[in-house]
């Protein structure tokens, strides 16, 4: 299976990630699991100069809670510092649209290197495995991602208290530099939805 957003998963991995520690408690339905369905990626309309070029991302469900992800990006530019990264999420009813998106939630990142290199994040082994090695903030190149792996688990844990399922999800992610200006935006879109488990598998 193709596809070209990931980023909507990455959101809501964070989103997850955020409420550990919190009371959260949520069982998912028993014998059913999330999958992704993503449906766009493309760089923000109306940001001149954006710092992120073309990507192509393919992904293969592996198993119930693991997605594999192989990608070619391509950075146009270096900036010199990542100082905000400020994702705007949107919940839309079957497709993005003005009419039938509302805002979910906003989520601002003042430390976003160490987020994104912590090893403790859910995507940490994505960004270990991307050649060359990323630095943070993100030097202007080629960069590729063969087999990476994310994990689902987390998100099937909580997708009842963040009622993930049965909608669309738009994200729209801005990173400023340490002057305030916004260097590299993405608009991305996708869908998680509930599926049963294969039979003699849970």
């Amino acid at each position: 299976m193709r596809c070209r957003a990931l980023t909507p998963l990455l959101v809501l991995l964070t989103l997850a990630s955020q409420q550990r520690g919190r009371g959260v408690r949520a069982a998912r339905p028993r014998g059913t699991h999330l999958e992704l369905r993503p449906l766009y990626l493309k760089g923000c309309p109306g940001l001149a100069n954006n710092a992120l070029g073309k990507v192509d991302v393919d992904y293969q469900m592996q198993g119930r809670t693991a997605i594999v992800i192989h990608f070619n990006a391509t950075i146009a530019r270096s900036v010199d510092r990542w100082e905000k990264v400020k994702m705007v999420v949107d919940k839309c009813d079957e497709q993005v649209s003005q009419s039938t998106c509302a805002h979910f939630r906003t989520v601002d990142f003042m430390n976003v290197c160490p987020a994104m290199m912590s090893p403790g994040m859910p995507w940490a082994k994505v960004v270990t495995d991307v050649r060359p090695k990323l630095s943070c903030p993100v030097k202007e190149g080629r960069y590729s991602l063969t087999n990476g792996t994310l994990t689902m688990d987390m998100l099937n844990g909580l997708s009842s208290t963040l009622q993930l399922e049965g909608a669309v999800w738009r994200v729209r992610a801005n990173i400023f530099d340490d002057s305030g200006a916004a260097c590299m935006c993405v608009d991305a879109a996708g869908e998680l939805f509930r599926v049963r488990n294969s039979p003699g598998k849970g």
